[in-house]
This record gives C-alpha cells, sequence and structure tokens, in this order.
C-alpha cells in the first residue's frame, strides 16, 4: 500500500539526495505475508466499507495473492480473521487458553501445574523402574530370600 507517508519520505529523499551527499530514503518494502496483510488492512477495510474494489483503485501493485485471498475468504471475514496490528490470525476467545488461577489455599491448581506433576510422577516412576532392572541378579535373589524367609 503506498501510504502518503510513505511519498513524503521518497520525496523528502530526493530533495535530501540533491541538495547533499545524503543516502535515499527507500519505500518500506513488507518481507512477509504477515506484513503485507498489515500494511494492506485499513485500505482493505476502508474499500469493504465504501463498497469499492481495492484492485481497480491500486492496480498491479495491489497483490494478487492478497487479493485472492481476501476473494476466497469474502471481505467482511477476512477482516475479522486477521489482526490488523500484526497481519496475523486474531486469537478467538474460545480457543484462548485461560487456566484456572491458583486460589491462597491451593485446593485449585492450574491444569499446567497438575499436567507437570503428573509428568513428573511419571519420570519418577519410570527411574524406578529402571533402576530395578539394572540390580544384579544375585541382589534380587538375595532380596528375594531375605523377603520371603519365615520367621523363626
Amino acid at each position: 500500500m503506498y501510504k502518503s507517508a510513505s511519498n513524503f519520505m521518497q520525496a523528502a529523499g530526493r530533495r535530501a539526495a540533491e541538495n547533499s551527499q545524503a543516502s535515499r530514503v527507500r519505500a518500506y518494502q513488507p518481507r512477509t505475508r504477515a506484513e503485507t496483510r498489515k500494511w494492506w488492512y485499513s485500505v482493505i477495510e476502508h474499500h469493504y466499507r465504501t463498497n469499492t474494489s481495492a484492485r481497480d483503485h491500486y492496480g498491479k501493485r495491489y497483490p494478487a495473492w492478497l487479493e485472492q485471498e481476501v476473494q476466497s475468504f469474502g471481505a467482511e471475514r477476512w477482516l475479522a480473521y486477521w489482526g490488523k496490528k500484526t497481519g496475523k490470525p486474531k486469537r478467538v476467545k474460545s480457543e484462548a487458553t485461560t487456566a484456572p488461577q491458583a486460589k491462597d489455599d491451593g485446593v485449585l491448581k492450574s491444569a499446567a501445574k497438575k499436567r507437570r506433576e503428573e509428568q513428573g510422577r511419571r519420570h519418577y516412576e519410570a527411574l524406578i523402574l529402571e533402576r530395578r532392572s539394572q540390580v544384579s541378579p544375585l541382589a534380587s535373589a538375595l532380596h528375594e530370600a531375605l523377603r520371603c524367609k519365615p520367621d523363626s
């Protein structure tokens, strides 16, 4: 999207280049699709509200892949899906993983904490089983004999 700020920067760069040895100011070029979406978001929003075509207004400067994406979504759904600030999908509140807050008395634990404790318990049990399998046969036979020995 060629906004006025970009044009002003380029014009200032040309004036500076004429008057001195200053380097040219280049127009912003988005590097990723997320940056491109973020850059064009307000244009798509404006053209959706005014019911006009961004392709007709911007021509070849408007990316073809973005036009196709907006058409496949529908402009209203596209605007609702993508974030204006990031150019990435918005997090829908139903998708957000909000773990319950732990109370002061420790009755209610968060799901993440419960999961960590369960993983720790499984790891500990696996270590015990591994340790038992490493014990020599003679030591395990002696242990069994002592454990099963009747009291006299």
